[in-house]
């Protein structure tokens, strides 16, 4: 079962509150997760929650190992925080790096911990489409020899030099067609949709 889905749990049948409260939690994830570590007070200030309402939801997250109290924060007087962080392992992005030259394939966790060897494979970027069979080939080929299940990969992370255009994902030097977009392609060649809360 995947991460987000462990959190919200079955679309169907779940109270309005029950999505609520699962929604809010997604959101309190994704805080901790941009801000590396966070205190209660870091989150009440960026999430506009009250006090109650937070605790709650990270007693949850906590019991739920979601959430982990990672150290104590910097103090300018009276107690030091609290500092909370994901735990380990909770989603996995398939990373690809592309060069020039080659391409260099790792799989790491939600905490950037490297999951497999990363793989470095000669390879020779082209600035048209007749190269794009060879790069899927490639990362299947890496799929296939660490033997990783799609299924349990929540998103695939991939750098590469050129013009992109930030918004759409375009490449306008490299893998270039006119109507062509790369990240739209990989969301359909691996099945990873592009999707936010």
């Amino acid at each position: 079962m995947k991460f987000i889905e462990k959190l919200l749990g079955s679309p169907t049948g779940l109270s309005k509150k029950t999505t609520k409260s699962a929604k809010k939690k997604f959101h309190l994830l994704k805080a901790v997760y941009e801000m590396d570590k966070a205190s209660v007070n870091d989150l009440m200030k960026r999430l506009a929650l009250s006090f109650p309402t937070l605790n709650t939801l990270m007693v949850d997250l906590v019991e739920r190992k979601y959430l982990i109290q990672h150290e104590r924060g910097e103090s300018l007087g009276g107690r030091k925080p609290n500092l909370y962080q994901l735990n380990d392992n909770l989603f996995k992005v398939l990373t690809i790096e592309i060069n020039r030259k080659s391409i260099l394939i790792a799989l790491l966790d939600n905490n950037c911990n490297i999951l497999n060897e990363p793989q470095t494979y000669q390879f020779e970027i082209s600035t048209d489409l007749s190269e794009l069979p060879a790069f899927l080939i490639i990362v299947r080929r890496y799929l296939k020899e660490h033997k990783l299940d799609l299924d349990l990969i929540t998103g695939i992370s991939i750098s590469m030099p050129g013009l992109v255009e930030r918004n759409s994902g375009e490449n306008y030097t490299y893998f270039y067609e006119a109507g062509f977009n790369l990240e739209k392609h990989i969301e359909h060649e691996f099945n990873k949709k592009n999707d936010y809360c």
